[in-house]
């Protein structure tokens, strides 16, 4: 039977069948660390791990039986995966498995703050005598339709969320590498990161990360938008090795 380590949590009813096979499990709360990983991983065939475990150079090397990394999730930052390809051992993610379940959360967050729910759910619950009754004026929030939404990465999970806010009646501006095609279908208009700064009512980031995305919102990036513009943000991230 081949060894499995399992580097973190994973969905009950995953971790029952892991078990039958004879899978070794992570106890730990937290990220796993990378001496952990050496420990438990030292005689495993395969790790299945959530992308805040670092499989390093060190910990791929410690594990001289390794023949595969599977990766919970759709990145795969967190494994020195040139390191991986030099040993022989496949690397596996998960790609699209969270589209929808992120574009959710990221249209979520922007109905939240523009209609004002959590703002609302707070007062009532910590400062209810401040609340004397429906005034027209009270707690207003700002509708999406006919806003104007700007994604920044029209990718998989930039287009779940163009789809939503095309349901919501909203306009949809997206910047990144080249015009898609799909994007017709929500009357989605190319343009270039400035102008989407300047004209959006709410801008979306969805960038995969890369090195020129570094630090992409500054004090400069915040002047150029619109006054009382939100941004949300649900996109990649680079883990710390």
């Amino acid at each position: 039977m081949q060894k499995i380590f399992v580097a973190g949590k994973l969905l009950e009813k995953t971790e029952e069948v892991l078990k039958q096979m004879g899978a070794t499990f992570w106890t730990g709360t937290g990220k796993i660390s990378e001496e952990e990983l050496k420990k438990g991983a030292k005689d495993a065939e395969a790790i299945i791990c959530p992308l805040s475990a670092p499989i390093t150079s060190d910990v791929l090397t410690a594990s001289p039986k390794l023949k595969i990394v599977a990766n919970v999730g759709a990145g795969f930052d967190n494994i020195d995966v040139q390191k991986a390809q030099e040993l022989g051992i496949a690397v596996t993610n998960t790609p699209k498995v969270s589209t929808e379940s992120t574009a959710e959360l990221s249209f979520g967050l922007i109905l939240d703050v523009m209609r004002r729910v959590s703002e609302g759910d707070r007062l009532l619950r910590t400062h209810p005598e401040e609340f004397k009754g429906w005034a027209p004026t009270f707690f207003l929030g700002r509708e999406l339709h006919g806003k104007t939404l700007g994604i920044i990465g029209l990718g998989q999970i930039g287009q779940a969320v163009a789809e939503r806010a095309f349901a919501f009646g909203m306009k949809i501006l997206y910047s990144g590498h080249h015009p898609k095609e799909v994007a017709q279908k929500w009357d989605a208009r190319f343009v270039s990161q400035e102008e989407l700064l300047e004209k959006s009512d709410i801008v979306s980031v969805h960038a995969a990360y890369s090195d020129e995305l570094y630090h992409l919102f500054q004090k400069e990036t915040f002047q150029k938008m619109k006054k009382n513009c939100f941004s949300s943000e649900c996109f990649s991230w680079k883990s710390n090795r």
